[in-house]
């Protein structure tokens, strides 16, 4: 059996997506939380780390891994942070699994989001389960306890699906969200074709996919799901 353990993370530098954090000053002088964080997960010892990476760029991902186990890593980008030194403890290889081609895209996500305001119930609806803002006051491993919370992740599949809903004469909110799902699928697929018996993988990757390739692993009956709340302690 192949297993795989999922850590939903916020996102630590980019601007565009939804779970991200905004106090990074507090962020970058939280190297005690990081070492915390990634001696947890650490203790799952597995032996390969995918990263929301495209695929296509493996051989750049790489480059930079070698030049973090040599140097060391100054971004605060989650992949450097968190997935670099959790598989240079654990002798780890560092695989790319996203896909962010245009697809079957006919819209970007700012589109729908922002459309929400014509249909103010179900805005309302969607609103509320929006991931809540990281409060880096609470600690690091408690945010990723909070993400990574079963209650947290059912929200966040909550979010996405009732996107559907919105202009649904011409299914407009589809317009975008039929690309969210493509993509989940495509990262699903690099991750197996990845895997063998006997793997141990660790996946790190933003909180709102946690939810959907959860159930995609689960669904194709060849995959052991490991919990990420013995580990986050």
């Amino acid at each position: 059996m192949k297993k795989i353990m999922i850590l939903g993370t916020f996102h630590m530098v980019s601007e565009e997506d939804i779970e991200k954090v905004s106090d990074k000053e507090r962020l970058e002088n939280m190297d005690e939380e990081f070492e915390k964080l990634i001696a947890a997960i650490s203790g799952y010892a597995p032996n390969k780390v995918f990263v929301e990476y495209e695929r296509d760029f493996q051989e750049r991902l790489d480059k930079a891994f070698e030049n973090f186990k040599k140097n060391g890593g100054r971004s605060m980008n989650e992949v450097v942070k968190i997935a670099f030194p959790v598989a240079q403890r654990c002798d780890s290889k560092v695989l790319a699994v996203d896909w962010m081609e245009q697809g079957a895209a006919i819209r970007p996500c700012s589109d729908v989001i922002d459309a929400l305001d014509t249909e103010p119930e179900l805005k309302t609806l969607v609103d509320s389960f929006r991931t809540p803002v990281p409060d880096l006051s609470k600690g690091l491993l408690e945010n990723f306890r909070i993400l990574n919370s079963k209650e947290e992740v059912e929200r966040s599949k909550a979010f996405y699906v009732n996107l559907a809903r919105l202009g649904v004469k011409d299914y407009y909110g589809m317009g975008w969200l039929i690309w969210w799902y493509q993509r989940n699928l495509n990262i699903f697929a690099n991750i197996a074709s990845n895997l063998k018996d006997g793997d141990r993988a660790l996946l790190l990757i933003g909180a709102a996919h946690k939810g959907i390739l959860e159930e995609t692993l689960k669904d194709s009956k060849d995959f052991e799901i490991e919990s990420t709340e013995g580990y986050l302690k």
